[in-house]
């Protein structure tokens, strides 16, 4: 089954950030589209726990990506901070105070950093304890493996 994340080139150098993590949202809204809470064989690549195995690497390679996104965006504010180049808009919670509001920033993306921390770990311990499950049902022709 195509779809349109098999037609991206993911290489592109007019791609922004924005646009990167998008796909990656968009891949994992995919996932969701062509899994579901049981295995059909009508599913190609979700027919086995084996699946779930191979899909637990790719989430936890992502999951491992997002930590290093997360801290090039912690580290990105803070130098354009030090700079002088960042302001807060008249009105707003940070009024005038752009150190405030990057630091709070940077804050509540240090503690999803250590969130992605454990569940990378979490994410890791579930594919090792699935890495020597195989299926043990009827073939997809019906006969017995």
């Amino acid at each position: 089954m195509s779809s349109s994340l098999d037609r991206i080139d993911l290489t592109a150098t007019a791609m922004t950030p924005s646009s990167a993590l998008d796909i990656a949202g968009q891949a994992v809204r995919s996932f969701n589209h062509r899994t579901n809470t049981r295995f059909s064989d009508s599913r190609n690549g979700w027919n086995h726990v084996p699946d779930v195995y191979r899909c637990l690497g790719e989430l936890t390679y992502l999951t491992g990506g997002l930590r290093q996104a997360i801290w090039h965006m912690t580290e990105a504010m803070q130098a354009q901070l030090e700079t002088g180049h960042v302001g807060a808009d008249s009105g707003s919670q940070y009024d005038g105070q752009p150190e405030a509001a990057i630091a709070a920033a940077c804050g509540a993306l240090s503690h999803a950093r250590t969130a992605l921390s454990r569940l990378y770990a979490e994410l890791d311990l579930a594919q090792a304890a699935i890495s020597r499950i195989h299926y043990s049902g009827p073939d997809l022709d019906g006969g017995n493996t």
